[in-house]
């Protein structure tokens, strides 16, 4: 009688075991990002690291609703393969970035970066070099937006108002430059001191003071997956108020909207 009461017991707890296991376990969400330093660089072949990558590890150690997993994609079709829903969810994007004909909401902006000019350092060479910036020979990254071409990428309608060349990443851009490949380039201020910090950019480097642009970053979200925009601003300020964000932009050169309150 005895063994026969445990071996029910047994039974039973076999199904309430596995409904503790299925309830528990976290959802799987795919987190696009396109090469973008310090957001997202790219080590080596399907290696990447940057400031996306580890607030995506941040996201998976504070909650466990969701994992959050990075899935490369590429800058200039960033919103073809948002529609092939290849992807969920975007870290440090701007809504501005083409995205309003597309099926996507945003949290509030939490960083803010601005893309300078820089040119080579020559005897005589000052500011007012990048007043003439039709006039220059432009190296531009693929699927970037500026503000002096109206943040538009196709690159043939580019080539027909300025001198204009791309090249796939923003160190091969600064690598053309210092060939002589162009008159200026435009790198992002974040990440401008990464470069500067590793001595990759020095003195014999010309940086703009004025912007091409600034924008402001936040989280874009598929609507209708169960993933609130209200949910992913509360993580990011938890994990601000626990001071993680502010150790991660302090890491990457990033300004939080945080500290300008």
């Amino acid at each position: 009688m005895l063994s026969a009461l445990v071996r029910a017991l047994f039974v039973l707890t076999i199904p309430l075991s596995a409904v503790t296991v299925w309830a528990t376990e976290s959802r799987a969400v795919l987190v696009g990002g396109y090469i973008f330093p310090p957001y997202v660089i790219e080590e080596a072949p399907e290696r990447y690291s940057g400031a996306t990558l580890e607030l995506i590890e941040l996201l998976n150690q504070s909650q466990n609703t969701f994992h959050f997993e990075f899935i490369s994609i590429a800058a200039h079709s960033r919103q073809h393969t948002w529609r092939n829903e290849r992807y969920d969810v975007i870290l440090f994007e701007s809504p501005h970035w083409q995205w309003h004909q597309e099926d996507i909401g945003f949290t509030q902006p939490f960083a803010v970066d601005r893309d300078l000019y820089i040119a080579l350092a020559e005897p005589g060479r000052d500011q007012t070099v990048f007043n003439a910036i039709d006039e220059l020979r432009i190296i531009g990254t693929r699927g970037y937006h500026y503000g002096f071409a109206g943040y538009v990428t196709d690159e043939a309608a580019l080539q027909e108002r300025f001198q204009i060349t791309f090249a796939p990443t923003l160190e091969a851009t600064l690598n053309m430059l210092e060939r002589g490949r162009g008159d200026l380039t435009l790198i992002n201020e974040s990440y401008i001191r990464v470069l500067s910090a590793q001595g990759r950019i020095d003195q014999s480097h010309l940086i703009s003071e004025k912007a091409d642009h600034t924008y402001e970053l936040g989280i874009g979200v598929r609507p209708g997956q169960g993933l609130a925009i209200e949910w992913f601003e509360e993580q990011v300020n938890r994990l601000f108020e626990q001071g993680d964000l502010s150790e991660l932009a302090q890491r990457w050169g990033l300004n939080l909207l945080f500290d300008h309150e």
